[in-house]
């Protein structure tokens, strides 16, 4: 088994001084999270006018749908209960 040489321009620098990957920070992250969730519901609504107008005839889609949404919006309350509970329990902490 070979295994190739490093790039010269990698080989050469040291770690502390190679350019690092920006990591998303957590409010990029969870903005994302929840541009995904308006997304889902925009997109059952949108199903359910469809079905409404007689665009779709098939209900499986829109049932999909309106479950990924539904499910969505559930995760999110359950995330949003939990980060207040947390923050709740470090403000009644004593200093």
């Amino acid at each position: 088994m070979q295994i190739p040489a490093l790039p010269p321009n990698l080989a050469a620098q040291p770690t502390a001084t190679r350019p690092a990957a920006a990591a998303p920070s957590s409010g990029s992250t969870f903005q994302q999270a929840l541009d995904g969730i308006g997304d889902s519901l925009a997109e059952a609504d949108l199903m359910s006018q469809q079905v409404a107008t007689g665009e779709i005839a098939d209900l499986g889609h829109l049932t999909a749908a309106a479950a990924k949404a539904e499910l969505a919006v559930e995760l999110t309350v359950a995330f949003r209960d939990r980060a207040v509970d947390a923050f709740q329990q470090i403000m009644r902490m004593q200093i």
